[in-house]
This record gives C-alpha cells, structure tokens and sequence, in this order.
C-alpha cells in the first residue's frame, strides 16, 4: 500500500433472492457511505456457481476511493449484508445481498478472514466483466496481470444477460441496467401509457422489498425506533421518513376528502335564528350549508400544503427541545415526519370511521386516535433521545402547545379570507 490517505477499492455486488436489482441499488446507495467517487458497472444476470440449484444472481462491481483501512471496511461491507437481511445458514446459502472486497490498491493481504485481493476473483467471470466495464487496466498485485488480461483468460466465458439496452433520453449515456449510470435516470417509456402510469405508482408507493411492513411495524408499534436507527446511520433497511409521511398524509388526505366529516372535524356552525340568517347573507352566504361547504373545500386545498410549513416548523420546535442532543436539524426533522406519519395514520383511521356515522363508536374512535397521538409523541420522543419518561413528557407537552397554537393560526387564516372575502 501507499501512503495516501485514500485507497483505491473494487467491491463485488451481488443477490440472489427478492428483488435483486433494487437491493444491489440500496446497496450502492449504502456504499456510498464509506466509498467515495463511486462508480457502478452495469448488472449482469448469471447462473450460481459452485452453490447447486438456486435462483440466478444478478452481480456487478462498484470502484471508487475508501479511507478506512481493509479490516474496517470489510466489517463495513458485513453490517451492510446485515441490513439487507443476508442470512447464512450454510455455505454457499442464497443470499439477499452479497459484498465481496476484491481489491485493495495494490495491497497484498493474508489474514484469518482477510483475503485481498478476493482469492477467486480471477476465476470468475461475473467479477471480472463489470470490473473491466470500470478499471481495464487494473494489475492484480499477485500476478501482475491487468483485469483484461485476466478476463481474456478465462476459458468459454460468455455474458448471459446484461439488464437493460438502449440510451438514456436524459443524457444520452449507453443504458445496461435499469437506471442510467451516469444520471441516475430510471428507464422506461418516453410516451408512458395510463398503465404505465398506474404501474409507476404503486411501485413507487409500495414496491420496496418488504421494508413496508417492517417500517409500518415499528413506526407504529415502536414509537421513536425509526428515529433512533436514522440517528445510527441505519436507514437502507427501512423506508425513508419522507416516504413513510406522504403514504400516510396522502391517504389522510384521500379519505378525509370524500367522508362526511370536514378535514381533521372541523365543523362550521352558524346560528340559524333570524338574526344568523341576517349575519350569512351580510356576509355573502345564502345559508349556513353555502359557507360550511366553503369552508370545507378551502380546508381541502390548503391544509395539505400548509403541512409543507408546519412539519419543519414542528421539526424546528423539537431541534429547540432537543438543544442539547448534538444532532442537526435533519435529524430532528426526520422525527417530525415519523411522527406525522403515525399521526396521519390515526386521523385516517378517525375519517374512515366516519363513514359508519358520527355515533358512539366514531366518538369512541376520535378519543382513542387522539389519546394514541399524545401518547404516541411522548414515547417517540424518550426512544428517539434516549431520556426519561418525565423529560420527554415535559418537552413533547411544551411543542405540542406551541405547534397547536400554530395549527390553529394556520387554520383561521384558511377560513377567515373564506368568510369575508364575499362582502
């Protein structure tokens, strides 16, 4: 090795199981953590070798610039596996998930568990074509020899199926994979259809590997869990709080729109004597139903943009409570969006109950979302922080005050231009 602080590396990628290219995407997406100037090849999809009847892997390597030193960054590379669920029951075992350092520089290593470069790497075709794809003329330290010249090497090797063809619309990049190397850029139609549209959707919204089920779990089983494994740096295995905040205040939204009940129960009430008929019409309104319909409609359109103000406003409030935490303000704003989300949730719950009536069971609901709500914040915020139930309570009560004094400023500027603007 030299004695720059940098390294050069070549890492394996690999999976066998579930949806192989999405983990070998979140994986690169993880690797950029520890490995700088990373560059991807594309993915091939090859027959298992050496491990008998398994599903066919999809491989490729990444290149790029570590500081941390070999051991470090295999232990790295294992924690990785980890997140993404690789499991090994014996050898050779399918996996989700597979990282192989290949290369270290031009370091030589032979370590109990440290191999570098991986000893089999010349052997293998499904490593050395992606690596030739980035770095052709890198020498293997032990014989000398550069990647091409190992690849030409190898006796029958052939390619059996790279994913993707074509070039990208966005920057004219050569496509072998479904996303653009170069940009990023997923591939698909230039003149999407409506089922093109459609299956864009629910893909986006829910196509992510299991780690739905996993998030929603502990999002609202585990208050404050999410948080306190975005605070550790362990995000690949779980939905992003960004995600898990729009899948639930967009179905909010949804319900809340159609159900009987005004967004959030509000309801607007005029006295319906003489003297409140007298006060509608002064004001523009017909009847009390005109003013209530819009008002509700108002309440519609805004409150689902006002949330885009209020969320880092009540990210802020916590970052305030939370001075001493040391964390940044992204780091409390993914404790906003967590929270909304259960809170989103459980208001979604309340407006799909209203559907049944406004009895004793929606009364009954409403207390329940609302008490879960309160307790829900306390709980969140003492596992996210990692303080007492007393501090927690103290500091959640305090935002809770300020961002309710918030919620209802936004509110009545929503609903006061309704009233009197018709004057």
């Amino acid at each position: 090795m030299n004695g720059s602080l940098f390294q050069k590396v070549a890492i394996a990628i690999g999976s066998n199981l579930g949806g192989r290219e999405r983990y070998l995407r979140d994986a690169v997406d993880a690797l950029r953590g520890v490995v700088s100037h990373l560059r991807v090849s594309a993915f091939h999809e090859t027959a298992p070798v050496g491990v008998g009847e398994q599903p066919k892997f999809l491989n490729g390597v990444v290149v790029g610039e570590t500081a941390l030193g070999p051991r470090a960054l295999l232990t790295r590379l294992l924690e990785i596996e980890q997140q993404f669920g690789r499991e090994r029951p014996h050898a050779g075992a399918p996996r989700t998930l597979d990282l192989d350092l290949i290369l270290y520089g031009n370091a030589v290593i032979d370590e109990p568990g440290l191999s570098v470069p991986h000893p089999r790497f010349h052997e293998r075709a499904f490593v050395l074509e992606p690596l030739a794809e980035l770095a052709p003329d890198w020498r293997d330290p032990r014989s000398g020899l550069t990647v091409r010249q190992l690849l030409a090497r190898l006796p029958d090797r052939r390619r059996e199926h790279a994913v993707g063809a074509g070039r990208c619309p966005n920057c004219g990049a050569v496509l072998t994979t479904t996303y653009c190397p170069d940009c990023g850029q997923k591939q698909g139609p230039v003149n999407p259809s409506l089922h093109d549209l459609l299956h864009d959707t629910v893909h986006e919204l829910l196509h992510v590997d299991g780690r739905i089920f996993r998030s929603v779990r502990l999002l609202l089983l585990r208050p404050g869990w999410l948080t306190r494994e975005a605070f550790a740096g362990r995000r690949a295995r779980y939905l992003t709080p960004m995600r898990l905040y729009l899948i639930f205040s967009v179905a909010y939204f949804a319900i809340a729109a159609v159900a009987p009940d005004a967004p959030g129960g509000i309801q607007v009430r005029a006295t319906a004597d003489e003297s409140g008929d007298a006060g509608l019409q002064e004001l523009g309104f017909a009847s009390e139903a005109e003013m209530e319909a819009a008002v509700v409609q108002s309440l519609n359109v805004w409150i689902p943009r006002v949330m885009f103000i209020l969320v880092p406003f009540f990210g802020a409030l916590v970052m305030t409570a939370n001075r001493a935490s040391g964390q940044n303000y992204p780091q409390h704003f993914a404790f906003a969006l967590h929270v909304h989300a259960a809170w989103f949730l459980a208001a979604a719950v309340v407006a799909a109950v209203s559907f049944f009536g406004s009895g004793v069971l929606a009364a009954g609901v409403q207390l329940l979302a609302l008490a879960y709500g309160l307790a829900y914040l306390t709980l969140a915020w003492r596992t996210a922080y990692a303080t007492t139930t007393a501090s927690a309570l103290w500091r959640a009560a305090w935002v809770t005050v300020v961002y309710l004094v918030a919620v209802s400023a936004a509110i009545f500027a929503i609903i006061l231009p309704v009233i009197f603007s018709r004057r």
